[in-house]
């Protein structure tokens, strides 16, 4: 597996534009995953501290640095595709780099009313008009991440399909009319076999 990110860095916080897993040689998208935040995704180390320092505001490669979560998704991935082949696109609630998400919510709060930042802040959700399937994984903790998931079911909602796949709960939302609640890719190794056979049974089901 491989990981490539965009980053782009503006007034000391950095930015993660795109992301996407591969496997393999094909370009094709099998599907995408929203997680919460990039967490603490980082290029190779020289490049990531001209970044960081602010010697140049946009880099581009393999993120190799900080993979936990990326690892958990490429684990249920691999049970649910054999053989495993392709592009995942990876996009988040909002794309701040940050390893801790309570000091993530912190940054995001502090910068989401300046117009600096708001091509920076958010992700296209324009781009999966015709991914196959979208995995909703960004967290069922949602009392810290209301605000950022009232702004984007809309626009989920509004997609030409509605191929949402994940360990979901999809209870009738007051305003949307569809509310989605989602976990994270789990640690445990039962548990992300429980998942994969969920995740293959939804696919099937498009």
């Amino acid at each position: 597996m491989q990981v490539h990110g965009l980053f782009e860095q503006r007034e000391n916080l950095i930015f993660r534009k795109s992301a996407y897993l591969q496997w393999g040689d094909s370009k094709e998208v099998i599907g995408s995953i929203i997680l919460h935040n990039p967490g603490g995704a980082k290029l190779e180390k020289n490049l990531w501290n001209d970044l960081n320092s602010g010697k140049i505001t946009v880099a581009e490669g393999q993120i190799t640095r900080d993979l936990g979560k990326i690892n958990l998704i490429e684990k249920v991935m691999k049970k649910v595709f054999t053989p495993l082949e392709g592009r995942l696109l990876l996009l988040n609630l909002f794309n701040i780099v940050e390893s801790d998400p309570d000091l993530a919510i912190e940054k995001f709060h502090s910068v989401k009313d300046d117009p600096l930042y708001s091509e920076l802040l958010y992700p296209n959700i324009s781009l999966l008009s015709d991914i196959p399937w979208i995995w909703i994984a960004w967290t069922t903790n949602e009392s810290r991440i209301e605000e950022l998931i009232e702004r984007i079911e809309p626009q989920l909602i509004s997609l030409p399909h509605k191929r949402f796949i994940g360990d979901i709960d999809e209870k009738p939302h007051r305003k949307f009319g569809y509310s989605i609640k989602a976990k994270y890719p789990p640690i445990a190794d039962v548990k992300r076999d429980k998942l994969a056979e969920i995740l293959k049974r939804q696919i099937k089901e498009f």
